[in-house]
């Protein structure tokens, strides 16, 4: 058993580098059929949970709603959703509802494609075990930032997922892209920001 670990690096190097072209091909397999599928799941629950939901507009919500840098001390991301959707202008919560029930959809495929070069069937109960547990989609109707939280933290460990599988430099950028998001969502993503470029550089 220790024979191997006497074969040339030159060789090791190869070996590793076919295993992540099968793991890359593997991907693209896998993703179409079964990402659908997930979506097609996903996306009646979502609708069912926004008709059982009732709109929750609390304290910590005006907050997001009446940001300024002199009055809160919340970070902007959450309030410049708010503005990309139409709260302030076309007053309505029903484009900021659509666009959490939206993010609960995906972050259900941000699950699947994060663990599909690890185990395609793996990836698929783990990400049909979090579509049932309905928490994807509880908040969506929600106005605070855990909808958005949720999404951009799952991107994040999305891309460095991706890195690592594929060695592709790009993801590095959207991988710091995806932690400074999430850093200003919440300031608690300080800690995925760290995280993630921990895992990059050290």
């Amino acid at each position: 058993s220790g024979s191997i670990l006497l074969v040339p690096w030159p060789i090791w190097k190869r070996w590793c580098r076919v295993a992540r072209v099968g793991v890359q091909r593997e991907f693209a397999l896998v993703t179409g059929g079964l990402g659908t599928g997930i979506v097609l799941v996903a996306a009646p629950l979502q609708l069912l949970v926004l008709y059982m939901v009732p709109l929750v507009f609390e304290c910590d919500a005006q907050a997001h709603y009446e940001w300024s840098t002199a009055t809160t001390y919340r970070p902007p991301l959450m309030t410049g959703l708010l503005l990309f959707t139409g709260q302030y202008h076309l007053d309505t919560f029903l484009v900021t509802v659509l666009a959490h029930a939206m993010f609960g959809v995906l972050s259900c495929l941000l699950v699947y494609w994060t663990l599909v070069p690890l185990t395609r069937w793996g990836a698929l109960v783990a990400a049909m075990a979090y579509v049932l547990s309905l928490v994807p989609f509880t908040a969506a109707k929600l106005m605070l930032a855990d909808q958005l939280f949720t999404v951009v933290v799952l991107w994040a460990v999305y891309c460095l997922s991706r890195y690592w599988f594929s060695e592709e430099r790009r993801y590095i950028g959207w991988t710091i892209v995806a932690g400074l998001a999430a850093m200003f969502t919440r300031w608690e993503g300080q800690a995925i920001l760290l995280c993630c470029c921990l895992t990059l550089f050290v």
